[in-house]
């Protein structure tokens, strides 16, 4: 796969940095495999990993599904 942005990766997304491989876990943070964190410059280039494993959901996607209680 080709490298993108820090920045337009979604969370959730897996992905290497200089032979490391990382989780995005937030807007400019990713965790490696040891569960440290790391903080990313959104102009950083990585290179994301294919994975045929579901996405992981956004915080939108968990509020859309909540039921309105007003």
């Amino acid at each position: 796969m080709s490298k993108k942005l820090f920045g337009d990766l979604t969370f959730g997304t897996r992905f290497t940095f200089y032979g490391k491989t990382y989780v995005k876990i937030a807007l400019n943070m990713a965790e490696d495999e040891k569960r440290h964190g790391h903080i990313f410059m959104t102009e950083m280039e990585v290179e994301p990993i294919e994975s045929d494993a579901p996405k992981a959901k956004t915080c939108s996607d968990l509020t859309a599904s909540q039921p309105d209680v007003n």
